[in-house]
Formats: structure tokens, sequence, C-alpha cells
């Protein structure tokens, strides 16, 4: 999942003609957009305290559960961002067509690149902890007995951690050169709280955006595609040796004599226990499961993100070039719409979540 912080005006750029649509015809559709995202937040939102709520009521006594809460909760603190960043673009957009005789006592405008910004951080815990829910349910697929306690609750918290606190650390530097305090605003004749902006900050998050969004989201969505096709590959296989020695066993069965009998109910108790101490319990299957479909929105839903991340470092001028200025406002678009969709999907899968730990609760009393 990602927010577009700063959306293109193509005013400000002297000599660029914008052929497509007029600001104020972008204000508009970008409004709806966010109307729309700013909805899909506040269901998120509520999906993710019940999923919170529910991991909390079943007991934090695994790995993986406690990764799924920490997912909720950082998911719950990017929803929460993602709701204040449309609210402010709505109290904009009421300030913008009343011509300024209706504003307000807080900049909206830099509520919104405030809430932006803030929302990288739940972002890229996100991210890390997504990595993390797929490798280790990778590992514990694809060599169950030497993996399956390797991930245990000392292990995940001390990560969870380290990936909380890389998260802040690595973007308060940008936030550091940021302020919201009163300033005079030209457009409304008055003072009132506005966005203040350093003017280092920039050159801080070129240095942010190499490791942030260059190279992270890269990183995850290589790993994550690696961790998702071994799973589904173990799985396969593991479904395809079970089917064959359940064909081998009918077919000894059937010309098996007394004098071997013993014979084989000792083997065959050690192959039931080999096959058990390799084979998903229920509820592992059940977030097995989980952890793939989000693996899965995870991997199509950052797709636009990585592109434009990979063009800039292939081709540096893209992002500011007259040529390519177009070209980049349509990709970021087709990243919006896709924003959406990942809305949409985690929201069903959030709740698809929180009937499958409602579940396991019923089931555990």
């Amino acid at each position: 999942m990602s927010s577009v912080i700063l959306p293109i005006n193509s005013s400000n750029v002297v000599g660029i003609p914008d052929e497509i649509i007029t600001d104020e015809q972008y204000n508009l559709i970008e409004g709806v957009m966010c109307a729309i995202r700013g909805t899909l937040a506040f269901l998120g939102t509520l999906g993710n305290v019940v999923n919170i709520y529910t991991f909390v009521k079943m007991g934090l006594k695994d790995g993986m559960t406690i990764s799924l809460l920490a997912l909720s909760i950082s998911d719950l603190a990017y929803d929460v961002a993602t709701f204040s960043m449309a609210a402010s673009f709505f109290c904009m957009m009421l300030e913008t067509f009343s011509k300024y005789s209706f504003w307000f006592t807080i900049e909206p405008y830099g509520v919104y690149i405030y809430s932006g910004h803030v929302s990288r951080m739940p972002y890229i815990l996100s991210n890390l902890t997504t990595t993390y829910l797929a490798v280790a349910r990778c590992l514990c697929v694809a060599k169950p007995i030497s993996f399956k306690n390797m991930f245990g609750v000392k292990l995940t918290v001390y990560l969870l951690i380290t990936f909380g606190v890389f998260s802040v650390i690595s973007y308060v530097p940008v936030l550091v050169y940021m302020d919201m305090s009163p300033q005079y605003s030209a457009l409304i004749n008055a003072t009132r709280v506005s966005l203040w902006v350093s003017p280092k900050r920039q050159l801080v998050i070129n240095v942010v955006w190499v490791y942030r969004d260059a190279v992270l989201p890269f990183l995850t969505q290589i790993i994550i595609s690696i961790s998702v096709f071994i799973m589904i590959w173990s799985l396969k296989a593991a479904f395809q040796f079970r089917q064959a020695h359940s064909e081998c066993t009918a077919n000894h069965s059937t010309v098996a004599s007394l004098t071997n009998l013993s014979y084989r109910r000792e083997n065959g108790c050690q192959e039931i226990r080999d096959r058990k101490s390799s084979k998903l319990s229920g509820k592992d299957y059940q977030v097995l499961q989980q952890v793939v479909t989000i693996s899965v929105i995870y991997i199509v839903c950052n797709i636009p993100t990585v592109a434009c991340n990979c063009t800039s470092v292939i081709e540096p001028s893209s992002s500011v070039s007259v040529q390519d200025l177009q070209a980049y406002k349509n990709v970021a678009k087709t990243k919006e719409r896709i924003s959406l969709i990942d809305y949409t999907f985690a929201l069903s899968n959030c709740f698809e979540l929180c009937k499958c730990c409602c579940r396991l609760c019923i089931s555990g009393q």
C-alpha cells in the first residue's frame, strides 16, 4: 500500500502545457478519489480494530499471531493517516471552491502533506512485517521439521521491535525539517497554522528516498515473490507425495500377508508420526492461507510503486523533465487507481481474517 503525498500541479511549471485536464478538473477528480480512499480507510480502520481485539482475545501464544497483530496495528495507523489526508483534502477543496471566503484556522494543505509523510512510517512497517510473515511461513512449509519452532514469540518480538524502530528512525529526519506553525497567508490575508518546510528538507528526502523507496520496496517485492512461489511449490509437492503414498499403501495392503503384519505395523506407525510432524495443523493452514493472500495482494498492488521507483533510478530525469512529465502523471494516476484496489482487497482480507480469528477463538474455547 502506498499514498501519493503531493499531487503534481502543472501550473507551477512554466511552459508545460496540460492538454488532458485543467488543475480545477484535477482537483475535482482528486477530491472524488480522496473521498473513496477516505471511505475505504474508515472501513479498514474498523476492520483492523476488530482484528486487534480478536488477536488479543485469542491470546498471543505464537509468533505468527503476534506478527499478524503487528500488521493490523501498522495497517490501522496507515488507515488513520490516509483518512486524515482525505479529510484535509476535502477541507482544502472547500476553501478553493469558496475562493477562500471560507477558511480553516489550520491549513488543510499542510495537514494533507504532513499526514502523507507520517503515513510512510506505518507503510514501511507493514512492508517489513509482510516480508517477515512470508519468509517465516515459507520456511515452515518448505522445511517444517527444521523451522517449525524457530520463529517463536521471542524472536518475533525482537524483529518487530527492530522493524518499528527502523521505520520511525528512517523517516524522522524528513519530519524534523517540517512543522505546522502560525504563519501569515496571503490567500486569506490572515495568520493561521500552516505548513513550514525547511530548504534542507529536499536534500534529506533525496537521501532517505534512496533506501526507503528505491531499495526497500524492490527488495521486499522480490523476497515475497520468491517466498510465495516456494510455498506454493512445497504445498504442491507435499500433496503429490501424500497422494502417491496413499496409492502405494493401498496397493501393498491388498497383497499383504500375516507373516509381515507386525513389521508393517511398526513401520506404518513411524511413517504416520513422520507425516504428522510435517503436516500443517488446521490453525497453521488457516494462517498460511492468510499469509499467501496478503502476500499476493502486496505483490500485485505494489508493482506500480516499484515501477515508478525503478524508472527514477534508471532515468533520474524522468521525474522532472518536460518530455516525461505527462507520462509520469499517467503512471501516477494508474498507481492511485491500483492503490484503491489495494484498499478494497485489504479491507476484504481484513474481514476474512476477522472471521478466521473468530472461528479459532470459538474452537479454542
